[in-house]
């Protein structure tokens, strides 16, 4: 609530016009989060104003990318679920299917965001509600580069930056942060399905294994 509802909406739309330079994205859809930020805080009693929750809603009406799923996590007061009724209203029935509502506070709502297969670690928002933003500063000034960059050189030379690793890409960096990424564990999975029958194959079987 810090920004007013116009800016926010410019954001958003923002991040969804980056999403949708990504094919894999185009293909299977994006699943949005809305981590309530007065959640974190002690200001979770706050009028909210209905007529952001109309705008919000008039939102997904024009956004470019295809949502399979819409995940709002908000505090569990009375002022919120009045805020939460006024938004699920103004949705059209098909995005009301995708639309689900978690409430709590950190802990819990990290819980039941799990439970639908969303890496949680990966949130830009602590167990305490506090939001990380080291991540963040380094995608904007990624975007930055890859938006001078495209302005003033040719297509053909504009340099490959991977914003985001899709679901197929291996990840390879120090740690155990990366463990639980989609690519990482079809990886693994790979070589533990070939691993029995690489240790009992002779040399030139293990060869045609490994090719």
């Amino acid at each position: 609530l810090c920004f007013p509802i116009h800016v926010r909406i410019k954001v958003i739309y923002y991040l969804h016009w980056v999403l949708t330079e990504d094919v894999e994205t185009q293909r299977k859809g994006l699943v949005g989060i809305h981590w309530w930020p007065c959640s974190a805080s002690k200001r979770s009693n706050v009028p909210i104003p209905f007529s952001d929750a109309a705008k919000g809603a008039k939102l997904y009406a024009g956004h470019p990318a295809r949502v399979t799923a819409i995940h709002v996590c908000l505090p569990n007061s009375p002022n919120f679920a009045q805020f939460r009724s006024i938004l699920a209203l103004g949705l059209s029935k098909e995005t009301r299917y995708r639309f689900k509502v978690h409430k709590g506070e950190g802990l819990i709502v990290q819980y039941s965001l799990h439970g639908y297969g969303i890496p949680v670690e990966l949130l830009p928002v602590t167990e305490t509600g506090n939001v990380k933003t080291a991540n963040l500063k380094q995608w904007i000034k990624l975007r930055k580069f890859r938006e001078r960059t495209s302005s003033t050189t040719a297509n053909s030379e504009v340099p490959i930056v991977v914003d985001c690793p899709g679901l197929k890409d291996v990840i390879f960096r120090v740690g155990d942060s990366y463990f639980r990424h989609p690519g990482n564990v079809w990886f693994r999975g790979c070589i533990e399905a070939k691993y029995d029958a690489f240790e009992n194959a002779s040399s030139e079987e293990k060869e045609r294994i490994v090719c």
